[in-house]
């Protein structure tokens, strides 16, 4: 009997080692020859945006390689998320963000707005879809930066919008198209996330404003604004004019704020262009015109304008799921 016992334990040890554990000796001998470390994983997660465990699956995976694993990691999420997509395609995204970014430069403005939706409230709040926002903003933008909309030599008012499959062609990170950065976030993020639309507009003057109850910045270093509301509006001054962006501001507020209607039609069909007409824009804006100043309700709108030396030209406001 007591011949028996050294095979009995001999058994015992085989047995212990399970596949967990066997993974778990595999990671320690891992971290023990450098190809998993702590600022590997860091920096595969601040470009993927993915949780530590998934970064350090990443280097295990590509025996230490940051660059192979972040490329490993992101071919992962956009098959998992071309997948989803295609698994949750009857889900509806009535959540969401709008995202703007408008540059003035050279005495012309150029604006970007752009809707990304997803399925809840909760993905909409984070942190990755806000950057998702701001990173797909920006394409549009630089697409019509690249454009006639980007002619600085232009005096006329430009507007071209794009419907989601016009923004999935467009470019994205690195080398990718904005339709691939969006199923690899869906791969990340695990649910159906949809472009609904892009804006693009362009005129000597625009006024902004983006409202949003949860803060209106993507990140400390982008240009993009985020909310749920947004408004632009073309003024063209009289003469010089030295508060031009704070009336505009005003104005864009009202607009928000007191639900107006734009008389204005996007034109899905292609671009717009034409010069400004004051007597035409007057008749077209004359409802909003004649409306209470929201900042001051014993003057009209016309008044504040006009007191100003400022009209305006085309406006419209932007309603996340509208």
């Amino acid at each position: 009997m007591a011949s028996l016992l050294p095979i009995r334990l001999a058994r015992f040890r085989l047995s212990s080692v399970t596949p967990a554990t066997a993974g778990w000796q595999s990671s320690r001998r891992a971290l023990s020859d450098g190809v998993v470390t702590k600022d590997k994983i860091l920096a595969i997660r601040k470009a993927t945006g993915l949780g530590l465990d998934k970064c350090r699956k990443a280097l295990l995976e590509k025996n230490g390689s940051v660059e192979e694993a972040i490329t490993w990691v992101r071919d992962q999420a956009r098959e998992k998320g071309w997948q989803a997509m295609q698994v949750r395609g009857d889900q509806q995204t009535s959540h969401g963000l709008l995202g703007l970014c408008l540059e003035r430069s050279q005495g012309r403005s150029l604006a970007a707005v752009l809707e990304l939706n997803c399925e809840t409230d909760f993905v909409a709040r984070t942190d990755d879809f806000r950057a998702l926002l701001s990173n797909m903003t920006e394409s549009v933008f630089q697409h019509g930066k690249s454009s006639e909309l980007g002619s600085s030599s232009s005096n006329q008012f430009h507007l071209k919008t794009l419907d989601g499959d016009q923004l999935k062609e467009l470019p994205g990170s690195g080398s990718r198209s904005v339709g691939e950065d969006l199923a690899e976030a869906v791969g990340r993020v695990g649910e159906r996330l949809s472009l609904r639309r892009g804006v693009l507009l362009s005129a000597p003057y625009l006024g902004s404003y983006v409202h949003s109850a949860a803060g209106s910045t993507t990140s400390p270093s982008s240009p993009v604004l985020a909310g749920s509301y947004c408004a632009l509006a073309e003024v063209q001054p009289r003469d010089d004019v030295t508060d031009m962006e704070k009336v505009s501001t005003q104005l864009c507020q009202h607009i928000v704020g007191l639900g107006v209607t734009s008389p204005h039609v996007l034109d899905v069909t292609g671009p717009q262009q034409r010069p400004f007409d004051t007597e035409t824009m007057k008749k077209t804006n004359a409802e909003l015109l004649s409306q209470a100043f929201v900042m001051d309700e014993s003057l009209t709108v016309d008044g504040v304008l006009n007191n100003a030396k400022i009209d305006l030209g085309y406006f419209h406001r932007f309603v996340l799921g509208q």
